[in-house]
This record gives structure tokens, sequence and C-alpha cells, in this order.
């Protein structure tokens, strides 16, 4: 998709394929940046009790979530102070070095 330079913005947004628009800049889950996607996971009351960033915060990561941050294969040689940086760096609403030690714990 190439709207940046289109003449009408708007109407290049408008006319391109739902595809090309979704996920052109979006970072897939196997990315490095995946945790920086736009579409989030939500809160649904039963497998996430309250909204990720949340749970991290308050050090209430459940076993599952854990499992689906150290779940990509990308990042098997790395070391624990990789994984911290990575989840600090990429995580959004400013999680702390002290709550990515909560949950490695």
């Amino acid at each position: 998709m190439r709207c940046s330079s289109a003449n009408n913005m708007l109407q290049c947004l408008r006319e391109a394929p739902l595809g090309d628009a979704a996920v052109d800049k979006t970072p897939t889950i196997s990315s490095p940046q995946s945790l920086a996607i736009s579409w989030f996971p939500r809160a649904d009351g039963v497998f996430l009790k309250d909204d990720d960033e949340v749970l991290l915060s308050q050090g209430k990561a459940m076993s599952k979530m854990k499992r689906c941050l150290m779940s990509d294969a990308s990042d098997v040689d790395s070391t624990d102070a990789e994984l911290v940086d990575y989840i600090t760096g990429n995580y959004p609403h400013g999680v702390t070095r002290a709550d990515v030690d909560k949950l490695l714990e």
C-alpha cells in the first residue's frame, strides 16, 4: 500500500485492499516487535482476567501468559538479561525491570 505519496491520502486509504491496509506496517506475531502490535490481547475474564499490562505490573501474570511471552523460537539463545531488555523495550505502558523480574520468578 503506497498512500503516503498519494494526492488524496484519505481516498487512497478508503480504496486500499483491507489485507494491505491492516498488515502493511503491523509487526507479525513472530517478529521481534510482536509485543508492540496494534492488536493487543483483550481481557476476557477467563484466559486473561484483566489487561495483560495490568497483570504484569501487579505481578499476577499467569503461567499461560508466561508461556505465550516466552514461546517465540527466535529467542532460544537469548540470556535472561536479553529477555528483560526485550520486554522492557518493547512492551507497552512502561513495564519496569522489577515487573519483569517478578514475571521470571
